[in-house]
């Protein structure tokens, strides 16, 4: 396989309450799950058990990928939706940027690693040289394998072989830092929140994997105050924008940030070009009731939030075209 050129997902290793919750169906059915959703978290007709059995397809039996299914609904880790199901946290643990502490962290076990690595590989060549010249006294160890068996009982139910620390948050090691936990200097919790959705519904339509940066949530909270905007307007934005211009991607300098500019600060680069003199959230918005919503954007609609907003979106518009 070409590593480099295959796609992935991350499947955190904290044992949060959540996942230990799920058990060892839920969490394994959960982990086979990553592999099979979209770049947002989506997997159609799916509704029970037996449909992961289909999707999987590779021989999980019935009772244990529906114990899983109604586990991973009871605790919140999916969402039963028309269509199918939904991870909810999927974008934010697939995109999220590790913290300065977590990167020193990660590279500290990399060294160690490494050397472990090292040491065994180097152990494994030693001991493979004396192996191969004793082969003809392998054949007496066979008689030896009876003695496995009393090893099966180790798997038994993780839950009764963990300690739970009572500080652990009950959430999924999937779910990103809260407003709560951030520096107070940046925006107010309000426009941090329309910015991070409105780039999760960018990232879901465009399929990027963009961070949410504080200098996006101080435009939108700049907009909505001075403009008296709402911030499902700002979430709204990309999927209307796709289905306004749908090779919009091929934009010089397209990205997140610049469809939520207000049009009001032009500049010009050193090769003579000016930016930032569109307004993509009015536009958008004006040509609303003329736009068709192809099946997939109307369900990452349905999935954040977003379907009622989005018809109430069209029908305004007519109603103020027909009073003009």
């Amino acid at each position: 396989m070409d590593w480099s050129n295959e796609r992935y997902v991350r499947l955190y290793v904290r044992d949060t309450k959540t996942w230990m919750l799920l058990q060892w169906e839920g969490q394994a059915v959960f982990s086979m799950l990553l592999r099979k959703v979209d770049r947002a978290g989506i997997l159609d007709d799916v509704f029970c058990g037996d449909d992961l059995v289909v999707m999987f397809a590779n021989g999980i039996p019935h009772e244990i990928a529906q114990t899983g299914f109604e586990r991973m609904i009871k605790y919140g880790v999916i969402v039963q939706t028309k269509t199918g199901i939904f991870i909810p946290n999927f974008l934010s643990a697939q995109e999220s940027s590790a913290s300065d502490s977590q990167r020193k962290r990660a590279e500290r076990e990399r060294r160690a690693a490494a050397k472990k690595l090292e040491s065994v590989t180097n152990s494994d060549s030693v001991e493979s040289q004396k192996v191969t010249k004793s082969h003809d006294l392998s054949r007496g160890v066979t008689g030896g394998h009876d003695l496995s068996q009393p090893v099966t009982p180790c798997c038994a139910d993780p839950v009764l072989n963990r300690t739970i620390q009572e500080k652990e948050e009950e959430q999924l090691a999937l779910l990103p830092p809260s407003p709560a936990t951030r520096p107070i200097s940046k925006p107010e919790s309000y426009a941090m929140d329309t910015a991070q959705k409105a780039k999760n519904v960018f990232n879901a339509v465009f399929g990027r994997k963009v961070s949410c940066t504080s200098m996006l949530s101080v435009k939108v909270q700049q907009r909505i105050k001075a403009e008296k905007l709402h911030p499902w307007q700002f979430e709204l934005l990309p999927i209307l924008i796709k289905a306004w211009r749908h090779d919009v991607e091929k934009t010089e300098n397209f990205s997140l940030g610049m469809i939520l500019r207000d049009g009001n600060h032009k500049r010009t680069d050193g090769n003579g070009r000016t930016t930032g003199g569109y307004n993509w959230l009015f536009e958008a918005y004006q040509v609303a009731d003329t736009l068709t919503i192809e099946p997939r954007l109307a369900r990452i609609a349905e999935h954040f939030g977003l379907t009622d907003k989005l018809a109430m979106v069209g029908a305004r518009i007519k109603e103020l075209r027909n009073e003009d």
